[in-house]
């Protein structure tokens, strides 16, 4: 049987430097997609007074960047959907959950740590609610670093973060048969990605130091590839796809440990 995602969102945004009377900005019509550009191959249309997708995977991105705002959308999706709401962009054209802030709506989602009305990698759901299968009001505000996420009148997330300060709004769904797989799929990932780095400086030690180095001497060298390997090509995202430096100084501190760990595991070996 063919499962069918489906989505539709109905929004509308209140910015207070933009409206000096304080009401809602409307940010679609209900008739078109006027406003938003498309990035990927999500088949949106307009139908009912709604935007929605049934197929493909995308998003709808606001042309206009937004700071402090509050947003209000109604949402229905089925219960398999893996959907989501993401604010501050950092990059409009390469959208993910560590370059913005994801606002979830994924109900069945493999590890549930930030499910429905989570901010992912930012703060878990308060409350569980799921948004299958119904019409739901999802409420988003966004003032200074304070973050705010109510779902049908609930609230779910309450918290301060300051790695995101402005960006568009984007709108995301994607294709039944490739969900967010959780965690077990980019670990297995990180495991290979580690086991290259790993290799590839005990090949350059090799290349590099004569036979007989004294071990620590292997260690620190070893340690030293391995934390250009793990850090070096981040910063091109700051340069080039305005990737927030505060992202990219946390990983690189992640970076600096893994290694550490490396360098401590090639000296153990030499022991």
């Amino acid at each position: 049987m063919t499962r069918i995602l489906t989505l539709a969102f109905a929004l509308f945004l209140l910015v207070p430097q933009l409206d000096a009377q304080g009401g809602f900005t409307t940010l679609f019509d209900g008739k078109t997609l006027k406003g938003w550009n498309v990035v990927g191959n999500a088949n949106w249309e307009v139908a009912d007074g709604a935007v929605g997708a049934n197929k493909g995977s995308g998003f709808l991105v606001s042309p206009m960047s937004y700071g402090d705002f509050q947003m209000i959308a109604d949402v229905w999706v089925d219960a398999d959907a893996n959907s989501g709401i993401f604010i501050r962009l950092s990059d409009p054209k390469m959208i993910t959950a560590t370059n913005s802030y994801e606002v979830n709506i994924f109900d069945k989602r493999p590890d549930p740590a930030y499910r429905t009305g989570a901010i992912v990698n930012v703060a878990k759901p308060a409350a569980m609610i799921d948004a299958g299968g119904k019409w739901n009001t999802l409420d988003i505000t966004a003032q200074g670093t304070h973050l705010v996420v109510t779902l049908n009148g609930t609230k779910t997330v309450d918290v301060q973060d300051k790695m995101f300060a402005r960006g568009p709004i984007g709108i995301l769904t994607l294709v039944p048969g490739r969900p967010d797989t959780g965690m077990g799929k980019a670990l297995a990932l990180w495991f290979v990605y580690c086991l290259v780095v790993s290799l590839f400086a005990a090949y350059i030690a090799s290349r590099a130091l004569s036979a007989g180095a004294e071990d620590m001497a292997i260690a620190r060298f070893t340690g030293a590839v391995s934390f250009i390997g793990y850090t070096l090509a981040l910063w091109q995202s700051s340069i080039w796809y305005n990737r927030p430096v505060l992202v990219n100084i946390k990983n690189t501190f992640d970076g600096l440990l893994y290694a550490i760990a490396t360098a401590v595991v090639n000296f153990a070996k030499q022991l």
